[in-house]
């Protein structure tokens, strides 16, 4: 009987310490965000007299997802499991077009979407590529985005616009330099964005109101 309940016990203890090693091997994930990007105050021209509301950006597919992204080749993209954003894409990079909006001073007022209060125009995003590639020169992080702008009452849009941006990641298997590089992208993109909004403000109708 004691060699038996030995045995089991020499059994249990083997099992307990390859548990506890294939626990300890399991990569820990990790969460990043962006930081505040703001534009130069008044860098944009004459303030508009309308207020906008930013909804939460719209992604399809892979890029509906939390995780970090990256280019295998032409054809495939991989999703980083260990490597994710802290929100999801969608809602972090409607908060930087708020934030970005706001200091731009281009509108009266820039509130988040869905809101009980009165807007007049309607900013939406789209994003369209948004992930590590592998240039010529190097790792870099892509980005292309959609924006438009419509009527809140009735939705006849006024005004659309593709933005891209590259921007190389400088520190290789850094996570600091690959979310300074999607920073970079995203401030290129919402430069892009509303100076081309900006542009396009004559097309603005007193109707909105």
């Amino acid at each position: 009987m004691r060699n038996k309940f030995g045995s089991a016990a020499l059994i249990f203890s083997a099992l307990a310490s390859l548990l506890t090693l294939a626990c300890a091997s399991v990569p820990e994930t990790h969460y990043y965000t962006i930081g505040r990007i703001v534009p130069e105050a008044g860098s944009y021209g004459q303030r508009l007299d309308y207020s906008v509301g930013v909804p939460q950006f719209e992604a399809e597919g892979i890029y509906a997802r939390d995780n970090l992204l990256y280019r295998r080749g032409n054809y495939e993209i991989a999703a980083d499991y260990y490597r994710r954003w802290g929100v999801p894409p969608q809602k972090m990079l409607a908060e930087a077009t708020v934030t970005y909006l706001r200091k731009s001073e281009l509108f009266t007022e820039v509130r988040r979407m869905p809101t009980m209060s009165r807007t007049d125009l309607v900013l939406s995003g789209r994003i369209l590529c948004f992930e590590e590639v592998a240039e010529p020169t190097g790792p870099a992080v892509k980005m292309d985005l959609e924006f438009s702008l419509q009527y809140a009452r009735g939705g006849e849009r006024l005004w659309r616009e593709e933005v891209s941006a590259t921007s190389p990641i400088t520190v290789l298997q850094s996570p600091d330099a690959v979310v300074a590089a999607v920073e970079n992208c995203v401030r290129s993109c919402l430069d892009q964005a509303v100076r081309s909004l900006a542009q396009a403000s004559s097309k603005l109708s007193s109707s909105a109101k």
